[in-house]
């Protein structure tokens, strides 16, 4: 199987008799082709800081009926920020899911960047490619923050949890609903940050932020 232009391609086959060149029939054929080899990346966070590490899952398919080898290269970013196999090699048929590891270091600047994921077939000389966004904060990014806003429990003490995308400061401020002040209430510096907030009143409104 070759590298063709992928599409839907009709063939009329038309049959007549030797014997009575008159009687004649005709069957449409419809073939749709694909591309020998197709590549895609994804991410469940394409959002980090200076500091940072980020997965990307890298997809390599191959339609071809026989193995194929494949030579992998990232273009859009540093190339002392990743880490990825640059070859991978395919039965027919074969699917594999390549790990793009993204470091982010320290020197880096904030900002947005397109990773460019590469694949070239050693058998049919072509190459194909996909692309993902990276965006990049100069401070800490904070991800799923529980209890969400408009939350109603009975509980009189309350885990407030989040994650953040560096190591960094966990810091609870709260105060019932209308109040002056807010009382801080800290934790240990992590990327997994839980903190309790006691003695809460029970059918009472709190106003509340985190900061890492």
């Amino acid at each position: 199987m070759g590298d063709e232009t992928p599409g839907s391609y009709n063939v009329h086959v038309i049959v007549t008799s030797q014997s009575n060149p008159s009687v004649t029939d005709e069957v449409a054929i419809t073939t749709s082709v694909g591309y020998a080899f197709a590549i895609s990346i994804s991410a469940s966070k394409t959002q980090t800081s200076i500091g940072g590490n980020l997965t990307y899952e890298v997809n390599l398919a191959s339609n071809q009926n026989v193995a194929d080898d494949f030579t992998l290269d990232v273009v859009g970013i540093d190339a002392s920020w990743f880490s990825m196999d640059n070859s991978c090699h395919l039965m027919a048929s074969e699917t594999k899911a390549i790990s793009l590891k993204i470091s982010v270091p320290d020197t880096a600047s904030s900002g947005n960047h397109t990773v460019v994921v590469s694949a070239s077939s050693s058998k049919l000389g072509t190459t194909r490619e996909a692309s993902a966004s990276l965006s990049i904060s100069a401070g800490p990014i904070i991800f799923g923050l529980t209890p969400a806003n408009g939350t109603h429990t009975g509980a009189t003490d309350v885990l407030f949890a989040w994650t953040s995308s560096v190591n960094s400061t966990t810091k609870l401020f709260i105060k019932v609903q209308g109040g002056a002040d807010y009382t801080l209430i800290t934790g240990n510096d992590s990327i997994s940050h839980a903190v309790s907030a006691g003695n809460l009143t029970r059918s009472t409104w709190y106003d509340f932020y985190v900061r890492s």
